[in-house]
Formats: C-alpha cells, sequence, structure tokens
C-alpha cells in the first residue's frame, strides 16, 4: 500500500509519482469538493452557494454561467469560502491550481 486516503485526497494531494500517474486519468470534476477548490471570501456578490462536501461536477454548469463566484456554506448557512467560475474552469481544463483548499 503506497497511500491510504479518500478519492479526493488521492487525486488532489498524491503522495508519490505513482499515485499521481494511477489518479491522471480520473474525472476531478467528480471527485474534487467546493471545499479543496475554494478560496477565502473576498465579499464578492455570490452568483449561489454550494455546501463544502459538493462534488464540482454538480455545480460546474451553474457556476460558470452565473459568471460570479458561488459562497462556500457551513450548516447553519454562514460563508466559509468561494469558488470563483475561474477555479471551475480550469479544473474542467485540467490546469493544475497548487495550494487551492490549502
Amino acid at each position: 500500500v503506497i497511500q491510504i486516503g479518500t478519492p479526493e485526497e488521492l487525486v488532489v494531494n498524491p503522495a508519490t509519482d505513482y499515485v499521481a500517474e494511477f489518479t491522471r486519468d480520473v474525472d476531478r470534476a467528480k471527485v474534487i469538493s467546493a471545499r479543496s477548490l475554494m478560496r477565502a471570501c473576498d465579499g464578492a456578490e455570490y452568483g449561489g452557494t454550494v455546501a463544502p462536501d459538493a462534488k464540482i461536477a454538480s455545480f460546474s454548469a451553474d457556476i460558470v454561467s452565473a459568471g460570479k463566484p458561488f459562497a462556500v456554506v457551513n450548516g447553519t448557512g454562514e460563508p466559509i469560502g468561494e469558488v470563483t467560475p475561474q477555479a471551475v474552469i480550469d479544473l474542467l481544463a485540467g490546469i493544475e491550481r497548487r495550494g487551492a483548499g490549502a
């Protein structure tokens, strides 16, 4: 066993080049959550809200159509971060975003 973790952990933070190669063809939008892609809130007007564990694939079309960030909200509806349309587009295009969600 080289690495133990959730599918999201394996894709976002592969422990070795072998794990990175093994997960290379995984549809990242189906395993990466809003929590992993979010950044700190900057007070922008939001086009919608998502839960931290919402997979990118579940809201990618909506956020791109809105053209505005979506607030990532906790269980009480308070914003804990935001996901931008550009971050989603970059993920869908396969562009690496070092440090996202860290």
